[in-house]
């Protein structure tokens, strides 16, 4: 019996780690078995206080001006913040087989600077409207992964759905309002028995504890984003995920404040 589906996990995501040069533009190449031209990517200095910026093929990223940033609440492409122009970035590009480009800046390329990167493959850049919720939303999905891209229009309703385009449920989604400066990421989890059955909501980029709620967790069509401005209003974004068998897994462990962590092994 086969272990997995996936016969080659570098095939749909590959991470990578470069010292930056200085110089302008610059193509980064990835070491994995399959050359992989990706559509999601987070990146960040290793050695540096910076922003963990995310780009992503949905939201054309080749253009610039689309980076949001998961450890701030500010809106997409914020130039008070992440001007690209002066502080360049990276993303993957058309003319780009196997890796990503960093465009000129100090948030991809500074000198004596390390940086790392993790990038998804989700379905080159090609999206489809979706209608299964009672929103539609325009997805990019990766099915064998167990990986989308989600963006719609909120409504602020407390009863909206949003379909996700897997054909499973995802186990943990993470959204953003894109046009706004103070609404907070939020992180829907499935119940991974913390407390009682209900679903989590944590904020990316605060150190708010997790809240537990009575968000009706996502199905196998549709997500069900919390009611409200931050989470359903205006231009939103959702990365959505759940396990697959000897490629990834989403779960939880307990620290042991030592000094040498703790191991986490996860279970197929």
């Amino acid at each position: 019996m086969a272990y997995t589906t996936i016969d080659d996990p570098s095939a749909h995501f590959q991470s990578l780690r470069w010292s930056g040069n200085g110089g302008g533009q610059r193509d980064l190449t990835f070491g994995g078995n399959s050359d992989m031209q990706p559509d999601a990517c987070m990146w960040f200095k290793e050695n540096g206080v910076q922003l963990r910026l995310l780009t992503d093929s949905s939201r054309s990223w080749e253009s610039g001006n689309h980076e949001l940033a998961l450890d701030s609440a500010i809106q997409e492409g914020d130039t008070n913040a992440v001007n690209t122009g002066q502080y360049g970035w990276l993303a993957g590009n058309s003319s780009v087989t196997n890796g990503l480009r960093a465009y000129i800046g100090g948030y991809a390329n500074s000198s004596n600077i390390n940086y790392y990167a993790a990038s998804w493959k989700v379905n080159g850049g090609t999206t489809a409207s979706n209608s299964d919720g009672n929103i539609t939303s325009t997805v990019q999905v990766n099915t064998t992964a167990g990986q989308s891209i989600v963006n719609w229009t909120g409504n602020e309703n407390a009863s909206a759905t949003v379909g996700h385009g897997l054909d499973q449920a995802p186990e943990t989604v993470i959204y953003k309002r894109r046009n706004n400066n103070t609404y907070n990421w939020t992180t829907h989890l499935l119940q991974l028995g913390l407390v009682g059955s209900n679903t989590y909501v944590g904020y990316q980029n605060t150190t708010n504890s997790w809240e537990q709620t009575t968000l009706p967790a996502p199905t196998a069509t549709v997500l069900s984003p919390k009611n409200g401005a931050p989470q359903n209003s205006g231009e939103m974004v959702a990365y959505c995920f759940h396990s697959v068998t000897g490629y990834s897994k989403i779960g939880k462990y307990t620290g042991n404040g030592n000094t040498s962590g703790t191991s986490v092994i996860p279970v197929p």
